[in-house]
């Protein structure tokens, strides 16, 4: 996985520019992991600091850093999203490494004066001119985000418990927005867009390989409707099921429709697919042994999405992998597949979500406020999880955290995202950006999915990963119709 965060698809161009090409990309290379291994040893300076002023200068190193190379210093968000449940205190404050991370690239970002980038952009949505290429098509992006920020700002209006509502503001709606808003103004090329797909990858694969150690050697797990269930370093099965869902679905294209051709936009392909098949396949274990039947069918989903969007061959090949590997569960693990308690107690949650929402249709309870008010619209069929802090569907919880705009801005988001992504699938000039484009998709499509009956948005890592699939669309996109406009020129 290290030469594809380093090496994209380089550009097709003529064979001189590839021979240049071939000439200052190890040199190129060596000086990306150098900055690489100089970001990460910032962040462990911040992080295991025993004494304030280390972890001060650590992450001043960061943010210097950042400055220099704000696109490696932004990977750094994306990997340290997982571990937020392990902060670092200074006294009675909390900050997690990804706030560190996030706080630190918004710093540099502003420092280096990207944030005109965006205000050039959103200036077009109001007949503006903007010297950015594409810079309207980018802002289009941005009028959901916009919206769910102000569903959410509003709804603390009406929270009761206003300091976790704040919290879940920050760590979940701001930063994650930062993140996104930086992306957007950073991305340039399909370079770039590459490099974060794959960090997406290897994040997913590490987190596995962590997850499956953990499992067989050290022993915690959770056990539960016979089978003993992986933690990794979550507090719950479910939460690395969502995490390497997700993660899943964007890898599995990528192994699968690019076996068997090689690419025109990588020297060595073959070896890009193979890397990409192995971390396929240990995530897919990693994932199997969660567990997480929400998890499972989000895959399967995002799967049967990429076959129907190949061809009805590839559907119908994909459908019966999908009825084998569901006959031989329904043999091997009938215990665990039949425990149908808690689905039947997820829709006495689902009542309870749609008539907490119906008191307070307009701006929800609040963020994270579900906990607090779900006691008294509990059916006593359902007593048995009295402390759920979510409605364990989409919908429900954006609507009964946020209210009636939370809502819209999610169907407004995902209408963007699929109308934008459908297009460039059909349309794109090349195969690496239809991949692209489907992965996305695909990880997009398990979001939905599995975000029906579980968690979907509002866990700080998840956060991370959605706005990094719709920014990794909107850059793609921009390099593509970059593309097509020189061609036509």
């Amino acid at each position: 996985m290290s030469d594809l965060l380093v090496s994209m698809p380089p550009s097709e161009s003529g064979q001189r520019g590839s021979i240049a090409a071939s000439e200052t990309q190890p040199a190129d290379a060596r000086r990306e992991w150098g900055l690489y291994a100089l970001c990460g040893f910032f962040l462990l300076a911040y992080y295991l600091s025993p004494h304030p002023a280390l972890a001060v200068l650590g992450a001043a190193g960061f943010t210097a850093l950042a400055y220099l190379r704000l696109d490696l210093a932004l990977l750094f968000v994306l990997f340290a999203a997982p571990f937020y449940r392990f902060p670092k205190t200074f006294g009675t404050l909390e900050f997690s490494l990804v706030e560190l991370a996030v706080l630190g690239c918004f710093a540099a970002w502003v420092f280096r004066g990207d944030w005109r980038k965006l205000l050039s952009m959103v200036s077009t949505l109001w007949g503006g001119k903007s010297s950015l290429p594409h810079a309207r098509e980018l802002a289009m992006y941005c009028l959901p985000a916009l919206l769910f920020g102000l569903a959410a700002t509003a709804s603390l209006s009406t929270s009761e418990m206003l300091k976790v509502s704040l919290r879940e503001y920050r760590v979940v709606v701001v930063e994650p927005m930062l993140f996104f808003v930086m992306l957007l103004t950073t991305l340039n090329g399909e370079r770039h867009v590459w490099r974060y797909l794959n960090a997406f990858v290897a994040l997913g694969t590490g987190m596995a390989v962590f997850g499956l150690y953990h499992y067989f050697f050290v022993g915690i797990v959770e056990q539960v409707g016979g089978v003993e269930r992986m933690l990794a370093i979550y507090h719950s099965p479910n939460a690395l099921g969502l995490l390497l869902g997700r993660v899943a679905s964007a890898t599995l294209p990528l192994a699968i429709f690019a076996m068997g051709r090689r690419s025109s936009t990588s020297a060595d392909g073959p070896l890009h697919r193979a890397v990409y098949a192995v971390a396929a396949l240990i995530i897919l274990v990693c994932l199997f042994f969660t567990y997480s039947r929400g998890a499972w069918i989000g895959v399967v989903a995002a799967l049967l999405l990429c076959a129907a969007l190949q061809g009805r061959r590839l559907l119908l090949a994909t459908g019966g992998l999908v009825l084998a590997a569901a006959l031989a569960g329904a043999v091997f693990f009938w215990e665990r597949l039949a425990s149908w308690n808690t689905t039947f107690r997820r829709v006495y949650v689902w009542q309870s979500a749609l008539e907490m929402w119906r008191d307070r249709p307009l701006f929800g309870v609040g963020l994270d406020n579900f906990l607090y008010f779900y006691p008294d619209y509990m059916k006593d069929e359902a007593a048995i999880e009295p402390t759920l802090s979510h409605p364990h569907n989409l919908v429900l919880d954006y609507a009964t955290r946020l209210g009636i705009l939370g809502v819209i801005s999610l169907a407004w988001s995902q209408a963007v995202f699929w109308l934008a992504g459908l297009r460039l699938y059909r349309h794109a000039s090349r195969h690496s950006v239809r991949l692209v484009a489907l992965a996305l998709m695909a990880s997009m499509a398990d979001f939905l999915v599995h975000g029906l009956v579980d968690n979907s948005y509002f866990l700080i890592d998840l956060a991370y990963v959605f706005w990094l699939t719709i920014g990794l669309l909107a850059g793609i996109i921009k390099v593509e119709d970059a593309r097509v406009t020189v061609e036509e020129t």
